[in-house]
This record gives structure tokens, C-alpha cells and sequence, in this order.
């Protein structure tokens, strides 16, 4: 924390109302990355993801759009939200806008890029995905990999993924 006072900085901490709502950002984030990870062993078919992880006897919330407030979620008791790639994007999203520097992360979202999900190297195109049937579009990662390094210039992973980015749409 370049450039703050420590003093100031260490008595705002120590207010209960910042303290509620630092506690509140930390539950959502371990939420997230739990329902995340559940969902990757489930796509990957229950191998080793994660240690002794298993996958939830019922659908775990689903996570909102980008768009809406990270702690927004709802429950949906739908079979196919842990095989639906759109849906593992959104929370990968969601969490690498919140904290752009886990690695694992930026590795998952390339692996639902490129298809690999359920052992299969190509998806069912649908609308929203590129015209090889893939869900890597150029434009949509480069807006998330700025707005990271908004948050944090320093993001190694961010800059990896960036620079990917430009060359998976190259090499296309």
C-alpha cells in the first residue's frame, strides 16, 4: 500500500463496519471459489481437483452476470449448470475482476476457452460463442484482462492471459 498513510489505513481497519463488510467480501470470494472448483472436478469427471473435494449432492448457487454485485447469487436446482461452460466463464469472471492474481484461475478460463471440457476438444456452438464453435472471442478477454489490470497493474497472470489472448486470435 504504496503512498498511505499506515497509521490511517490500520484505524480504518479496525472499524467494525469495515471490518463487516472486509469479512463479507472474504465469505463471498471462499463461496465462489469453492462452487468454482466443485464445478471444474464435476466437468472433469471427479478427478483429483483439489484436495479431497468432492462434487455437492445438489446444484450449488449459480452465479449472477458480471454485471450485478458479487455477492448476488441465486439457487437453481438445474441438472446442466455444472456442465454449461457460459456459466464456469461467469464465475471465473466474476472472480478474476474481484482478484485478478490467482493463476489457477486465468489456467481454468484458457481450458474453457479452448473447449476442454468433459474430455472433449470442441463445443456445441451456440449464439454466443465464435464461429469455430469455440467461447474465445478476442474482444471479450482483452475488456477482462483490462479491467484487471485496472484493478491491479501488477497482475502477473493478467498479463499472461492478455498476451494469449492476442496470440490464440493470431494464430486462428
Amino acid at each position: 500500500m504504496h503512498g498511505r498513510n499506515r497509521v490511517k489505513y490500520k484505524a480504518q481497519l479496525a472499524n467494525p463496519e469495515v471490518a463487516a463488510n472486509l469479512s463479507k467480501k472474504a465469505l463471498t470470494w471462499n463461496t465462489l471459489t469453492k462452487d468454482l472448483l466443485s464445478r471444474r472436478q464435476q466437468n472433469l469427471g471427479g478427478v483429483g481437483v483439489g484436495v479431497g473435494a468432492s462434487a455437492p449432492p445438489s446444484a450449488p448457487p449459480v452465479p449472477s452476470p458480471p454485471d450485478s454485485t458479487p455477492t448476488a447469487t441465486h439457487t437453481s436446482t438445474l441438472t446442466h449448470t455444472y456442465t454449461d461452460p457460459t456459466i464456469l466463464l461467469q464465475l471465473t469472471e466474476k472472480l478474476l475482476t474481484v482478484n485478478p492474481d490467482p493463476s489457477h484461475l486465468w489456467n481454468h478460463r484458457r481450458e474453457l476457452l479452448l473447449g476442454k471440457v468433459n474430455g472433449s476438444s470442441t463445443v456445441d456452438p451456440v449464439e454466443n460463442r465464435a464461429a469455430d464453435g469455440s467461447l474465445f472471442t478476442v474482444e471479450d478477454e482483452l475488456t477482462l484482462t483490462a479491467t484487471c489490470l485496472q484493478r491491479n497493474p501488477k497482475a502477473y497472470g493478467a498479463w499472461f492471459h492478455r498476451k494469449w489472448c492476442l496470440r490464440h486470435h493470431l494464430r486462428r
